[in-house]
C-alpha cells in the first residue's frame, strides 16, 4: 500500500491551546503559503491572537507546497 502525497497551495495554522487560526505576518490572512513560512519573522515564538498563549511555530511540515 502506497502513501498518500499531501499537496496544498496553503494551510492553516491553529493555536495549540486554543485551536484558534493565527493570522499571517505579510497580510493578515488565515491562509499560509509557502512563501509566508519562509518569511524570517515567522520562526520562533508566536503570541495567540485568541487566547495569547505563546507557541513556537517552525516551518517543519509534511505538505508539499505548490
Amino acid at each position: 500500500m502506497k502513501r498518500a502525497q499531501l499537496v496544498a497551495e496553503a494551510v492553516a495554522v491553529l493555536c495549540p491551546a486554543c485551536g484558534e487560526p493565527q493570522p499571517n505576518k505579510a497580510d493578515g490572512s488565515e491562509q499560509w503559503t509557502l512563501q509566508n513560512f519562509k518569511d524570517k519573522r515567522v520562526n520562533g515564538t508566536m503570541a495567540c491572537v485568541s487566547c495569547d498563549e505563546r507557541f513556537i511555530l517552525t516551518p517543519d511540515t509534511k505538505v508539499m507546497f505548490r
